[in-house]
């Protein structure tokens, strides 16, 4: 197990670790500014369907409901309240509008990388029923197997991944990082 405690917690610490490692190699990768830019157009076009149509609202509620229903830990279904007036639209725009900042940010430059992470982790806690918005920063972390992640582990992992950032030591590098998460060459086999 990855760490002491019920077989639940263990999974959720092992998820957690294994997310921010996830998170860290974003950041020295350059992914994360990368996947944050198609995030944004995703999102741009969402909105764009959203501001002319009902029925796609309806449409996103809809099947919202149905992935909040697939997820492990989903506390709160969407409300169709929230498709209908305006409020996911609401929310949609403003994680957009975070999300497009960190979209600018330098690439993979180590002394930014505990703000990016500090605001994503924000942005995560700040979900309340998040559905798309929860897809779309496992996409920008490049994590999968969607269904396991909860906003609280999403939460966690970026906030383990800035306090393991700002733990380096200052002539740290991501490369540096990076190069620890790889396994070592086992040479080629011969056929």
């Amino acid at each position: 197990a990855c760490a002491p405690g019920s077989v639940r917690h263990a999974s959720d610490r092992c998820l957690v670790a294994s997310g921010a490692v996830a998170a860290l190699i974003a950041c020295a990768s350059g992914a994360l500014a990368k996947r944050s830019r198609d995030a944004v157009a995703l999102l741009d076009a969402w909105l764009e369907k959203a501001d002319q149509s009902l029925a796609f609202r309806l449409a996103a509620y809809r099947d919202a409901s149905k992935t909040a229903g697939d997820k492990e830990g989903s506390l709160h279904a969407p409300q169709l309240t929230a498709f209908a007036g305006g409020r996911a639209l609401a929310n949609r725009r403003a994680f957009r509008d975070r999300l497009a900042s960190l979209a600018r940010s330098d690439g993979s430059a180590v002394d930014a990388a505990p703000a990016k992470l500090a605001e994503l982790a924000a942005l995560a806690s700040s979900f309340h029923r998040p559905s798309l918005r929860l897809e779309l920063l496992q996409f920008v972390l490049g994590l999968e197997d969607a269904a396991a992640w909860s906003v609280d582990r999403l939460a966690g992992a970026l906030e383990l991944a800035e306090r393991v950032v700002v733990a380096m030591p200052r002539q740290s590098s991501f490369q540096e990082l990076e190069g620890l998460t790889r396994r070592p060459d086992r040479g080629a086999v011969d056929d």
